[in-house]
């Protein structure tokens, strides 16, 4: 298999001279190319072992449907879901609830639809879409706080910090694409712009930011191949994505994807609901093209990376990495924790 490139491009004299508000702007080019061959493609039973079924309970007032983001730490899954009960949950690897805050409403302290999700020491937060706000909850299920985001805003996040992030994924003004501010005290900043070749396509992203092990924010922006490293008020390229000739190139997506064509064609689009999970030792990069889903795993340590096909009529995608157990929601409502300790390069 391809073996993990690194490129880095050396940016500091460049930027001394800067001002402030360019540094902050400043896209930095360091960057790992991961290789994506589709064709290659191998079956999820080569290399990935089962361990566990999570059969999540269903005796408690609110009930956990498809989990749309889990956050794993030691024996706890914290989650959020959108039905049958919308909100935060907390959950042991057995399945037994230990928490759910599901407040349904127009008050501060409601959600509606959660989605992304952030997890501390002392709290668990989650933005809610349909009120453009951040809803931060302690760690036994009480409400803490509402922190208002601006409109527009399709996912944001609270990182380590406690500073605040908000992807608007080409919906503001059809320039600002991702901003940040430091506290409620602080004032807003542009952190990127939308691509000129993007300028009028308002396509809506899938759960773009996540906080990630070394204290840094991944984002995931649309109709793009790269994953971001957000930090300090910046942006870097963490990972540049080479999907073998499958991602068109920027003649192509300025025939089929911009302009009055992007709507109609934005469904044929070669690779669609792009995320990415990370820790110390893999990255997992999940999506689907002509509706196979497919799951990519690169081993940081010695570069080898393989791309698996993932069951469609079983699983719906790849939802956290812990160690080396990936979880990977299913149709039927479980989750599926599954080994890569032995997996085969």
């Amino acid at each position: 298999m391809n073996k993990l490139t690194i490129t880095f491009a050396a940016l500091s004299l460049a930027l001394c001279g800067c001002s402030k508000k360019e540094e902050q702007n400043q896209i930095d080019l360091t960057q790992k190319v991961v290789h994506i061959d589709i064709a290659a493609a191998h079956p999820m039973s080569e290399g990935l072992t089962p361990k566990q079924l999570i059969n999540f309970s269903e005796e408690c007032e609110n009930i956990m449907g498809f989990a749309r983001n889990i956050f794993v730490r030691g024996d706890t899954i914290y989650a959020i879901s959108l039905y049958p009960s919308a909100g935060i949950f907390a959950y042991l690897k057995s399945g037994e609830q230990l928490f759910s805050y599901c407040s349904q409403g127009a008050g501060p302290e409601d959600i509606n639809s959660p989605s992304c999700i952030s997890v501390t020491d002392s709290e668990i937060s989650t933005y809610d879409d349909s009120s453009f706000k951040l809803v931060k909850i302690d760690k036994l299920g009480n409400f803490l706080e509402a922190i208002n985001a601006p409109a527009m805003t399709l996912n944001a996040l609270l990182d380590k910090e406690g500073n605040q992030w908000f992807d608007f994924t080409n919906q503001q003004y059809e320039d600002i694409r991702v901003s940040w501010r430091q506290n409620n005290d602080t004032a807003i900043q542009t952190v990127m712009e939308v691509p000129e070749l993007q300028k009028g396509i308002t396509i809506i992203g899938i759960e773009a930011l996540q906080n990630l092990p070394d204290g840094t924010v991944g984002y995931t922006p649309v109709m793009e191949p790269r994953l971001y490293t957000l930090s300090d008020g910046k942006a870097s390229v963490r990972y540049e994505l080479d999907f073998n000739g499958l991602w068109p190139d920027d003649k192509t997506f300025k025939e089929k994807f911009t302009g009055n064509a992007w709507a109609p064609n934005s469904s044929k689009f070669p690779v669609q609901q792009l995320r990415f999970h990370e820790n110390d030792k893999y990255l997992i990069i999940n999506f689907k093209s002509e509706k196979q889903p497919y799951i990519h795993i690169l081993d940081k340590l010695s570069g080898k990376e393989k791309t698996l096909l993932l069951d469609p009529d079983t699983y719906i995608n790849t939802c956290y990495i812990d160690e080396s157990d990936l979880y990977l929601t299913r149709k039927d409502d479980q989750m599926e924790i599954m080994s890569i300790e032995k997996f085969d390069f």
